[in-house]
């Protein structure tokens, strides 16, 4: 009989003190994993180290790998825990050969292969995580714990899966291997009866604990991809909202320029619905500043080339957005692509965001694309295992690989790139209104990872949070 206890674990963040509280943030995705495994018939315990230490025993525990940076975080918390079965889930354990991951972790199980699961804990069946409702561990979590997540931003699962391929995305997409074979994917919703139950349940879960405003991240990948289900899901919110009108609700997802217009023309109905539900703000996937950047990384579908103006399609949808529908837009601008961007399209790329946030209020959101990002295209890509290689055998790498960070040698390519990526996206950061925090990436020494050089990249970043 297998030991039919398993605990949760949330890392603390990597640009956290070692004292106090971390980053708090609810780990949704760790909760999906719990619910399902309570279905499953496991007791199931939540510990996030972000509030207080973890101090479980079970024998089975999964720790939530939630990007790159969280790679050597991760390596190093493993080598103080002696479970029998560890698991690593998260986006980026996906992106990992079994080979890599096993070279970085050691003997640990992807969690997030049902198969796997099931064969190690002996269960026979899982529920699907889109008919999986949350409140078994919602109300697992202590009250002074929930009052903290809730007054925070947190994400909620609505659904996953996009149908667009950009390359340096590592989510679930659609992608074509090196041998050009393409797998297509479509947008999951999950089910709206749970949905209606789980908000239910967290808004009055907000009126007991005195919280009167709740902000929630749609986990969407491109929001208006799927305008009927989209409707619906804004029925949903408004039918929760007017049963517990004393909570006030905001909502902010992701969009691609392309669904969103597509949207507005056949579907307005819907996005006013979506805004009378709560919705506010959507970032929009520019990503570049250049026709030749946007066809290289994926993003075509962001222009026109009928258009004189390559920009037209990017500045009509957020003059929609803004003057047609209430909606902030986000710039969020993933640019200085290694082997594609120049100065003439890094200066577009700020110029345009200069413009937008004059003309329609945008809200600049600037990151570094990173070549090499755990699943993506170029990750994947055989013809690129020595430089993959480089970042297994030293994990602090890894850090380097936030979207956030600023360009280094071992990123970019040479340090003249570098420099000119880190001009523009710096450019951008100092724009009025931006919310993103530049991170400092980890500085070698002899093109070696030092003791020192660990030290001083997490005092510079101390509580450098995203949002």
């Amino acid at each position: 009989m297998k030991n039919k206890i398993f605990d949760l674990l949330q890392p603390r963040h990597i640009y956290s003190g070692s004292t106090g509280l971390g980053h708090v943030y609810m780990p949704t995705s760790l909760l999906t994993t719990g619910s399902r495994l309570l279905q499953a018939g496991y007791e199931v315990s939540l510990f996030d180290e972000n509030i207080r230490p973890y101090i479980g025993t079970a024998q089975n525990l999964g720790i939530n790998l939630l990007g790159s940076p969280y790679v050597p975080v991760v390596k190093d918390r493993l080598h103080t825990l002696s479970q029998q079965n560890i698991f690593l889930g998260g986006q980026v354990v996906n992106g990992l050969t079994s080979n890599q991951r096993q070279q970085l972790f050691g003997s640990v199980y992807n969690g997030n292969d049902d198969e796997i699961l099931k064969s190690v804990l002996g269960i026979e069946s899982l529920p699907s995580p889109y008919k999986t409702s949350l409140i078994p561990m919602y109300e697992r979590i202590p009250d002074q714990d929930m009052k903290k997540y809730l007054e925070k931003e947190f994400s909620f699962f609505v659904s996953q899966g996009c149908k667009f391929a950009c390359k340096f995305c590592a989510a679930i997409r659609t992608q074509k291997d090196a041998l050009g074979t393409v797998t297509k994917v479509t947008e999951v919703y999950r089910d709206f009866d749970i949905m209606e139950q789980d908000l239910s349940y967290l808004l009055g879960r907000a009126r007991t604990l005195g919280v009167s405003h709740i902000d929630i991240y749609m986990s969407n990948l491109d929001v208006f991809q799927s305008p009927v289900q989209l409707g619906k899901f804004a029925d949903t919110v408004i039918k929760v909202r007017s049963n517990i009108p004393e909570i006030q609700v905001t909502l902010r997802a992701l969009a691609t320029i392309d669904s969103f217009l597509n949207c507005a023309e056949k579907h307005p109905d819907v996005i006013t619905k979506l805004v009378q539900a709560g919705y506010t703000t959507t970032g929009f996937g520019i990503d570049g500043g250049a026709p030749e950047v946007w066809r290289k990384v994926g993003k075509a579908h962001n222009f026109s080339s009928k258009d004189s103006d390559p920009a037209k399609k990017s500045i009509e949808a957020l003059r929609i957005s803004k003057e047609v529908f209430g909606i902030t837009p986000e710039i969020l601008m993933v640019f200085g692509h290694p082997d594609v961007d120049t100065v003439d399209s890094m200066q577009s790329a700020v110029d345009f965001t200069h413009a937008m946030v004059d003309l329609y209020g945008a809200v600049p959101r600037p990151h570094i694309a990173k070549n090499l990002i755990p699943g993506n295209d170029h990750w994947m890509n055989p013809a690129n295992q020595a430089e993959v290689q480089m970042f297994i055998q030293e994990p602090w790498l890894f850090q380097a690989l936030d979207f956030c960070a600023l360009a280094t040698e071992y990123t970019h390519g040479n340090k003249d790139f570098a420099k000119l990526v880190n001009k523009y996206y710096l450019a951008i950061c100092n724009i009025e209104g931006n919310t993103t925090q530049p991170i400092y990436p980890i500085e070698l020494t002899n093109k070696q990872v030092t003791l020192s050089g660990i030290q001083n990249m997490l005092a510079m970043n101390l509580n450098r949070f995203d949002r």
